[in-house]
């Protein structure tokens, strides 16, 4: 994943966080203590958050690090896919055992 896709992928969970908790920019970004046209930047990707702000979302709304920087679900999906296919294995070997 190059920096810029990382970039807007943050951005985006950054958003999916504000919506879920009904906010326009301006009030989420009193509440973390940046200005709303920064915020803008952050969930369009045009710029990457600093940790400080991670750190103040997540302390304020508490919010978990790894869901804003990293795609769990998606990773979870995956790890959930290769799980259900070595359990069917397991089934299998069974059979012989």
């Amino acid at each position: 994943m190059t920096l810029e896709a990382y970039t807007k992928n943050v951005g985006s969970r950054i958003r999916m966080l504000r919506d879920k908790l009904n906010m326009t920019q301006k009030e989420f970004a009193l509440r973390v203590g940046c200005n709303a046209k920064y915020l803008s930047k952050i969930e369009t990707g045009k710029v990457l958050c600093s940790m400080q702000l991670i750190a103040r979302i997540n302390m304020e709304f508490d919010s978990p690090f790894e869901e804003l920087l990293f795609d769990y679900p998606e990773k979870k999906k995956q790890i959930h896919l290769v799980l259900d296919s070595l359990i069917g294995q397991i089934e299998i070997l069974k059979e012989y055992v």
